[in-house]
């Protein structure tokens, strides 16, 4: 009796699990992406905007070799090419469909430890990075650039180009630890290309300075076969 008393009151103890615990561990079982997904961490604007700064910096001292090339072929007219623009976009393009592609981060995302996946925060094709990257970002900054500003009131912080794209940019940890890495090669890269474009200055100074003394020396000719033919005159 004594056995059978102890039983009736563990059973009694152990309540059935409800409806809503049930449900839930269905889901848990059925989309198990569901605790991953609530633990992601949207990247904001302000991380965005610094990651941003060091990509442009990064396609820009890319960009000097070439405008280096335009300005010895085009008389120094770099500001108003065309085919300069184009190309510095095509590169700006290449770098970052081509460092996203394969690394889910440019160097600036990786820098500041965030990375562009799919909506479903698996990893995101060429074909949206493509579409991103081009169509996207020219919409994006379409309108002074509010297609980068509407990610501070996203739900999950979404430029316009993302959204196109169809894609997100989350946190990721495993870039951070890389940080002081990625900060070797940025310097080293910084530093190459600034002693790169010290090497352009020099070379142009030289070269205007060489043109002044030419230019110098025609003038001085000039007025010198001047004061010739009028002394010839004089004396006829």
């Amino acid at each position: 009796m004594e056995e059978q008393n102890l039983n009736n009151a563990g059973g009694m103890n152990q309540s059935p699990p409800s409806d809503n615990t049930v449900q839930t561990i269905s889901q848990t079982i059925e989309n198990p992406s569901n605790s991953a997904s609530a633990q992601v961490k949207y990247a904001g604007f302000w991380i965005r905007f610094a990651a941003s700064f060091v990509d442009g910096v990064i396609v820009f001292l890319m960009s000097i070799p070439l405008i280096i090339l335009a300005f010895f072929s085009m008389g120094g007219e770099v500001e108003n090419s065309f085919s300069v623009n184009i190309l510095s976009l095509m590169i700006s393009w290449g770098y970052h469909i081509l460092m996203t592609d394969k690394y889910q981060a440019t160097l600036g995302k990786r820098f500041v430890g965030i990375k562009v996946v799919k909506e479903d925060l698996g990893r995101a094709s060429l074909g949206n990075l493509i579409l991103r990257e081009t169509a996207g970002k020219l919409l994006s900054q379409l309108i002074f650039f509010i297609g980068y500003i509407v990610v501070a009131f996203t739900s999950r912080k979404r430029a316009l180009h993302d959204i196109i794209g169809g894609t997100v940019v989350v946190f990721d940890d495993n870039n951070i630890k890389s940080r002081n890495l990625l900060i070797g090669i940025i310097a080293s890269i910084v530093g190459f290309f600034v002693i790169l474009f010290f090497i352009f200055i020099s070379i142009t100074l030289v070269s205007l300075q060489s043109a002044r003394e030419k230019a110098l020396e025609k003038a001085e000719e000039g007025q010198q076969q001047y004061q010739t033919q009028e002394m010839s005159v004089e004396e006829n």
